[in-house]
């Protein structure tokens, strides 16, 4: 069953895998027989409709003013009770100030990667009502347009636009980006997906089957006419790219460092159930106390339980009502369940596999199994 902690804000923002990733959050909650989901909201309508009413402002109010648009209708799905709230709209201070009990995540990608998606988007859109269409022109004009700063530095608008009196506010938005992203629940990225889904099911309980919903690949005609398109981007085109999105290229980078595969800090999930630990762990020698410990079987940190993060393996899911010398059972992401003993440690068994498999020590993600069967490794 999804955590008491199941009211989620998903902060979608724009060419960032966000559809496939709302998609299957919702049908997790539908799985969970939770129905009071929102749905995405009409952002097309409401990119224009705000275009109208601040026409004759300049693109950093008009960035202003639609975030304060959405951050109204964010309020709107939280007084109706949404349990799950999805769509464009951006991360409220102020919302974490009024509202506790709400989850946010999202999911980030490569700046630059995402800026060009969201060109290619936007040129494609009036290609049908255009004769002589020129993508090259297109793009051009559009680096030179008012518009390439509304599209640019999303992340960094999305995650830091609003200040903590909920008004919308550009001046600041990449330092308030910065703090803003330790307020998150979760972050995942479009090049870390797997790892995304499986923190998800670490957190909630349940798992994010993701399936790709990559709606700019579908406006290209041929495989070799997306190949010409995204030639364009290359050389002194790409590097135009790049400074329109130092602000983002710094804030991805942050998060990168907090919530990456690679992050830099030891614990993204601080432990709500210590309690639990406690008495899981009850009959382990601990040779440190608090969030980390040191066992046999070796150093791990404590995350959601029964979850631990273990320094070689990654995250394993304990097994069983108590920790037991000598038959320790957990789930490994990859393995399956495994079975070992303080004795019989590093060989562990695999009902995956049937057998008793060998464990080789290494570093964070490197570790792995060797299966004296087929005599191989199994690099997880």
């Amino acid at each position: 069953m999804l955590s008491d902690l199941k009211n989620i804000h998903f902060v979608h923002i724009p060419k960032c895998a966000g559809t496939a990733i709302s998609s299957a959050i919702r049908n997790a909650f539908a799985e969970q027989g939770d129905k009071t989901t929102s749905s995405e909201t009409p952002s097309e309508e409401m990119f224009q409709a705000s275009r109208i009413l601040d026409r004759d402002k300049s693109p950093d109010i008009r960035a202003q003013r639609f975030l304060e648009y959405r951050q109204f209708l964010l309020f709107v799905q939280i007084e109706n009770n949404q349990k799950l709230i999805q769509g464009h709209l951006p991360f409220s201070p102020l919302a974490v100030s009024l509202y506790p009990n709400y989850d946010f995540i999202t999911v980030l990608r490569d700046p630059v990667e995402r800026l060009i998606s969201g060109i290619i988007f936007n040129i494609f859109k009036v290609r049908k009502s255009e004769k002589n269409w020129d993508p090259r022109s297109k793009i051009e004009l559009l680096l030179k347009d008012d518009q390439i700063l509304e599209f640019s530095n999303q992340l960094t608008r999305y995650l830091g636009g609003l200040d903590y009196r909920g008004r919308g506010e550009v001046t600041g938005a990449k330092r308030r980006a910065l703090a803003n992203l330790e307020l998150f629940k979760l972050v995942g990225f479009v090049d870390e997906l797997p790892e995304m889904a499986a923190n998800f099911e670490i957190l909630y309980g349940v798992p994010l089957n993701l399936v790709e919903k990559n709606v700019t690949s579908r406006l290209f005609k041929t495989t070799s006419e997306k190949r010409e398109i995204y030639q364009i981007f290359e050389g002194s085109m790409r590097e135009k790219i790049i400074d329109f999105c130092q602000d983002d290229l710094e804030v991805y980078g942050r998060a990168k460092k907090l919530f990456g595969k690679n992050r830099t800090r030891d614990m993204p999930f601080p432990s709500r159930e210590f309690a639990a630990f406690e008495s899981y762990f009850e009959n382990l020698l601990q040779e440190s106390g608090g969030l980390t410990r040191k066992a046999w079987f070796g150093q791990f940190q404590l995350g959601v339980f029964p979850w631990i993060l273990h320094k070689e393996m990654g995250w394993i899911k304990c097994l069983g009502e108590r920790f037991d010398n000598q038959n320790f059972s957990f789930r490994h992401r990859t393995a399956g369940v495994l079975a070992t003993s303080q004795e019989k440690f590093p060989q562990v068994y695999s009902h995956k596999w049937k057998s008793w498999l060998g464990y080789k020590r290494g570093p964070f993600g490197k570790a792995a199994f060797y299966d004296y069967q087929s005599k191989e490794w199994l690099e997880h």
